[in-house]
């Protein structure tokens, strides 16, 4: 195994897939990528050489696949330390509400809950000094004007128990509460980096939530109508030429690599975005109780046997 390993979740397809390939470029370098799919995987494996990529199953619908990826992963590194995770897969729905299980909703479990779970396993394996990243989303900001435009209002906390159970206390048709939820799981995520930066000293490991930007093309929009999806796919990515907010999925994976594997450019637990400034966030997000209260919730749940 290479001296540097990096994990990735939803690394075989848009901004994850540009990740997998910055990382391979990287030192010494090895990537365990996280997928639903592994057999899948065929564009995956054309940028990343089979010498420096391992994909094993992941699905971030399911805790237990979450502990037994965690498992393969150490097989994988063969008592290796780990240099970097990298929370980057997502999920947003458009229907009625999904519940992954009795008491978490779908969007929460995929986006935010799995990946708590997945650090803090991991956490052990991480050698000194390593990168831990999460993705935030400027959805989370209600004075977002991208993110307006698009349609999302902000994230919502009435409680973090509401949270996770994806009933923020708003009202609206199907779509609209699935948005909100999606931007709310992008605030637990900012939230994630922050609390487990105040838990962990930064010469042992550095934390950051990592904003991308709109990335138009991607497959954020695969539940969409198909004139939303046509919009999204072929005449977005224009726009990132003209608009402020608007990036790439290979602009915003490079910067990812860039600025959150910088450790002296930003303090750990900061909220970077694309273009390798602080990202514009919420005063809700700023909020370290809030941050506590959502972490402690989660691992609470966790524990209990979920």
């Amino acid at each position: 195994m290479a001296e540097n390993t990096h994990v990735l979740t939803g690394g075989t397809s848009g901004m994850g897939l540009q990740v997998a390939k910055a990382l391979a470029k990287l030192p010494d370098a090895h990537v365990i990528v996280g997928a639903r799919n592994p057999d899948q995987a065929t564009d995956l494996r054309r940028v990343v050489s089979l010498e420096q990529l391992t994909v094993l199953p992941l699905d971030l619908d399911s805790l237990s696949s979450v502990r037994g990826f965690v498992e393969s992963v150490r097989l994988t590194a063969k008592g290796g330390s780990l240099s970097s995770i990298i929370c980057n897969a997502g999920l947003q729905l458009t229907g009625e509400k999904e519940m992954a299980t009795s008491s978490v909703e779908r969007t929460f479990m995929v986006n935010l809950l799995a990946h708590i779970l997945l650090v803090d396993l991991l956490f052990p394996d991480l050698k000194d000094g390593a990168t831990v990243v999460t993705v935030g989303s400027g959805t989370h900001n209600p004075d977002d004007k991208l993110a307006k435009m698009f349609g999302f209002r902000g994230s919502f906390l009435p409680s973090a128990k509401q949270v996770i159970s994806g009933d923020l206390g708003a009202t609206g048709k199907p779509q609209q509460l699935n948005m909100d939820r999606y931007a709310t799981s992008k605030l637990g995520a900012i939230y994630q980096a922050m609390h487990l930066a105040h838990e962990h000293a930064p010469d042992r490991c550095r934390f950051y939530a990592f904003d991308p930007g709109l990335m138009p093309g991607t497959a954020l929009a695969r539940d969409r109508s198909a004139i939303e999806q046509f919009g999204w796919t072929y005449v977005m990515p224009a726009l990132r030429h003209f608009v402020s907010g608007v990036s790439s999925s290979e602009l915003s994976a490079k910067a990812l690599v860039q600025h959150c594997f910088n450790g002296a450019q930003h303090p750990s637990g900061s909220y970077v975005e694309f273009t390798g400034k602080l990202a514009p966030r919420s005063k809700l997000s700023e909020s370290i109780e809030n941050a506590r209260d959502l972490m402690s919730e989660s691992r609470a749940l966790i524990q209990s046997g979920l």
